[in-house]
């Protein structure tokens, strides 16, 4: 069993990621698409999408070792001065694209 990403769904049922995204009211809206990790040679993710609205929860549900930690270190910036590691992602909030590699924890 793999990492796995409550949906954020719009109230019409679509899946707010495969859209892009879009604010339902609660405050910034952050999507993530295609999140790869890897450590040296070993895969970590591979391809994880989502996204969250703000004033919505989004639970990431995994056993130990799926990457649920991984993926929030991802998304914070935290991963990238962590020895040799490759990261690909698209991370947006609102639709402004943030680049979880040269963040770098800010």
């Amino acid at each position: 069993m793999g990492l796995k990403i409550g949906a954020s769904l719009d109230s019409d049922g679509s899946d707010m990621a495969e859209r892009g995204g879009g604010s339902s009211g609660g405050g910034p809206t952050l999507v993530w698409k295609a999140v790869s990790f890897a450590v040296g040679e070993a895969p970590i993710l591979k391809g994880v999408s989502g996204s969250v609205s703000g004033g919505q929860v989004c639970a990431l549900l995994g056993p130990s070792g799926a990457g649920k930690t991984s993926l929030l270190n991802v998304l914070a910036g935290r991963s990238a001065t962590r020895g040799d590691t490759r990261i690909s992602a698209r991370v947006e909030v609102d639709g402004a694209v943030i680049d979880p590699v040269s963040r770098g924890g800010q």
